[in-house]
């Protein structure tokens, strides 16, 4: 006789475990570009310095009244005597000037949200009051995760590093002035994805999230200034929600022309059309590379797709992106 009959085995006792499959954006196909504020960011210390007059020689931009400077925005009184300047009551930020031009700001702190730009090709020749500010950890370059080696640069000014911006993670700020990051072509036909964690610190700006732009045309996610709805414009302005300042979020794109869509943190928003030119150029972070706009913002995390992504593909993204971040 069998020790054991077949007819009635003994129950298993089995217990069942049940784990999150890690998942990366480069385990789906056509990543083009992946940056994110954790990994391959380049810093040096940036010291800032606050004048409250500048006397510019050299030539530059003319304007009105005779100063060789160029206004970009906002509501600051200066005057002018042949080639003086001088902010009433206010601070002047003066930026590095090893891009080319020396940038002056009107502001007494980095973090201020409304910005008056002054640009000029010629050195000062004397300044007036000048002080210190505070050093911050400037990036200079944002290396490419995807393995397309697409990294990005501070051409134009440095974005800061900010070390705990969201979830004990890093995220980049841009302070809507003139600090930029740019990187070589990543998309050259569509559809194109675009999946961004982002916040926007001001309300009183074109809020350029990603653009890609050549010859004029340019192909946009970005937050619109009246009215402050999210759009995606590549010819055509497919607009979505209100998105109020102040809160990181997950935005999404699938730039398709008439099957464009609009997602925000996980749930669709809109689709339509959003024109039909063929992207090229390169990309642009927190600037508007068409208007000369920049964007006061934050940055933590971009990823780009050269196709449309699927729905499940799409969820995984913003699911990794929601589960580093804990944003919804």
């Amino acid at each position: 006789m069998p020790l054991y009959s077949t007819a009635c085995p003994l129950p298993i006792n089995r217990k069942i475990f049940r784990h999150r499959v890690s998942f990366s954006p480069t385990d789906l196909t056509g990543l083009s570009l992946w940056l994110k504020g954790d990994a391959g960011v380049t810093t040096s210390t940036v010291t800032p310095t606050y004048i409250s007059q500048i006397v510019i020689s050299g030539a530059g931009e003319s304007t009105s009244n005779g100063t060789y400077v160029r206004s970009s925005g906002g509501n600051t009184t200066f005057y002018s005597g042949s080639n003086a300047i001088q902010g009433g009551g206010a601070n002047w930020l003066l930026y590095d000037d090893s891009f080319g031009d020396t940038t002056y700001e009107n502001t007494n702190s980095l973090e201020q949200n409304s910005w008056t730009e002054y640009n000029a090709t010629g050195a000062p020749s004397a300044v007036n009051t000048t002080s210190s500010g505070t050093p911050y950890t400037g990036v200079t370059a944002w290396a490419d995760q995807s393995g397309n080696s697409r990294d990005g640069t501070a051409d134009n000014g440095y974005p800061a590093l900010i070390s705990n911006a969201l979830n004990g993670k890093p995220a980049i700020e841009f302070n809507g002035a003139d600090a930029r990051i740019t990187g070589s072509e990543p998309t050259t036909s569509l559809p194109v994805t675009v999946i961004i964690v982002a916040k926007h610190l001001a309300d009183t700006e074109i809020g350029m999230m990603y653009e890609q732009f050549a010859d004029g045309d340019n192909m946009a996610f970005y937050r619109w200034t009246s009215g402050g709805q999210l759009r995606i414009y590549n010819g055509i302005d497919l607009t979505g929600e209100t998105i109020v300042p102040f809160s990181f979020k997950i935005f999404g794109a699938i730039i398709n022309e008439t099957d464009s869509e609009i997602y925000i943190n996980g749930s669709f928003d809109n689709s339509g059309d959003s024109g039909d030119f063929t992207p090229s150029g390169n990309y642009y972070l927190a600037h508007w590379a068409g208007g000369d706009t920049y964007t006061n913002m934050q940055i933590a995390e971009v990823v780009v797709y050269n196709r449309a992504i699927t729905t499940p593909e799409r969820q995984q993204v913003e699911g990794y992106l929601n589960d580093k971040y804990t944003i919804y």
